[in-house]
């Protein structure tokens, strides 16, 4: 099913873990980014279309997945630095009209997730220094009607492990 600048991978994650996030083995930088988040989100796909842009001249679809694994790694360098009511905005699928992030907030004793939308289009944002935006989104909005609260720790080993398996190329979910 296409909805918007997403489309729903059939329907459930296929993972138990805090966060699903594989590159298909497909050319053309479309519907190849799965992305789920099992009790917030259902399974997604996303382009890497821009992915791809931000570190061309690309060869091949392992680079996109070495890339895609670093940019990863700086959202868990983020989410390291919050304290106590820091919210940040980590995008995840970008597009011409829209960027569609993952919401997070740090709380007392844990995370609460979120999965929405900014208008910051694409083409504005700079995926190679990507942390200035995590902070800066001040539009961000979602139809979930109540965020995710998860264990920090396993929300960054989750991150990390997704990190890892993307820079060694690999969709395995082990």
């Amino acid at each position: 099913m296409k909805t918007g600048g997403w489309s729903m991978v059939n329907g459930e994650c296929g993972t138990d873990d805090v966060v699903e996030i594989l590159v298909m083995d497909i050319e053309g930088g479309h519907n190849d980014l799965v992305f789920c988040v099992p009790g917030l989100t259902a399974r997604l796909s996303f382009d890497t279309y821009y992915f791809a842009i931000a570190i061309e001249p690309v060869e091949t679809l392992t680079e996109v997945k070495q890339f895609l694994g670093e940019y990863i790694e700086s959202w868990v360098a983020e989410i390291g630095a919050l304290q106590v009511n820091d919210e940040r905005c980590f995008p995840i699928d970008i597009s011409d009209q829209y960027t569609g992030c993952l919401w997070i907030r740090k709380t007392e004793n844990s995370l609460e997730l979120n999965y929405g939308f900014s208008n910051v289009c694409g083409h504005s944002m700079d995926l190679m220094n990507a942390r200035q935006y995590f902070k800066s989104i001040s539009d961000f909005r979602s139809d979930i009607p109540s965020p995710l609260s998860v264990d920090t720790h396993a929300l960054v080993d989750s991150l990390s492990r997704q990190a890892a398996r993307l820079k060694a190329h690999r969709n395995d979910l082990s």
